[in-house]
């Protein structure tokens, strides 16, 4: 978000009397790659713990993952953040444990790039001792339509 600057130098030379150089259409953009290839993603529950495993087949400009819990009352909380390989074109396997919340909570895998961008890539949905499949949990856009 915000502005970003770009320098642009061209030098040209002309080596031969009359030779014109010109320079026509000329586009920047910015090339923006997938920042995971995501690999798996799994919820474990035993008694009080939950465990939270996952890996990536490649990784481009990711800072760290975030464990996020929600409840019905769409309060947000940090339970912890997992440091990130950063850059990498090799598997690397992840996992964050904690105490399992009272209720029934919605658990969110997030991951946030160098940049300050994040992106969910997984949904949990948690309750007592029972680990719900991450189907369950629905999403609707602001017309109140449910997105598949």
């Amino acid at each position: 978000i915000g502005t970003s600057q770009v320098a642009l130098n061209v030098i040209l030379v002309c080596n031969a009397i009359g030779e014109t150089w010109m320079i026509d259409d000329v586009e920047l953009y910015r090339s923006c790659p997938v920042p995971i290839e995501l690999w798996y993603a799994n919820l474990i529950k035993k008694d009080d713990i939950f465990e939270i495993k996952w890996g990536t087949l490649s990784e481009s400009n990711v800072d760290y993952f975030s464990i996020i819990k929600t409840d019905f009352k769409g309060t947000y909380t940090e339970l912890g953040r997992v440091k990130a390989a950063g850059f990498s074109h090799i598997p690397v396997e992840y996992s964050f444990i904690g105490d399992t919340p009272k209720g029934l909570n919605y658990l969110i895998l997030r991951e946030v790039d160098y940049d300050g961008y994040l992106k969910d890539i997984k949904y949990f949905s948690i309750f007592g001792n029972t680990a719900i499949s991450d189907e369950w949990w629905r999403r609707y856009n602001f017309l109140g339509q449910q997105i598949k």
